[in-house]
């Protein structure tokens, strides 16, 4: 990674959190101001072949109705800017086994300190480094 990247946050975002920022009418919900977080370069975004595919599945669900450019760029900007990752495969069950590329990956990331973030903390095993949009955008 560019050394001067070092400095950012690598963080971990699932698609509830990107579908949730599409949907806010509000510029300032803790989703909105994570994705721009994102866009703004003030985070390491970090994504497996898994992860890339559900945000592609999800943001063109037709029940959304997102701009088609919009999810491009996004998509086009995780690929460009973002740290693609092989993780291991877990065993631990997780309550949605949708969740698990995600958690795979913050898990396999834990040595760079890497933050998960989910508007499902529910799902997951409770740790400091899984945290809802409100605690990452307070603490972080």
């Amino acid at each position: 990674m560019d050394s001067s990247r070092e400095k950012y946050p690598n963080v971990i975002v699932d698609t509830n959190i990107i579908v949730s920022a599409f949907l806010s009418s509000k510029e300032d919900t803790a989703t909105v101001l994570v994705l721009k977080r994102i866009y703004k370069r003030e985070v390491n975004i970090y994504y497996s072949d898994e992860i890339l595919d559900e945000y592609i599945d999800v943001l063109n669900r037709e029940k959304f109705k997102f701009d088609k450019s919009e999810i491009k760029t996004f998509i086009d900007f995780v690929i460009k800017h973002g740290h693609k990752e092989k993780p291991k495969e877990i065993k631990e069950s997780l309550i949605d086994i949708k969740d698990k590329p995600f958690y795979e990956l913050v898990e396999f990331l834990k040595d760079k300190k890497a933050i998960l973030v989910t508007g499902n903390i529910k799902h997951f095993p409770k740790k400091d480094y899984i945290v809802t949009p409100n605690d990452y955008i307070i603490s972080f």
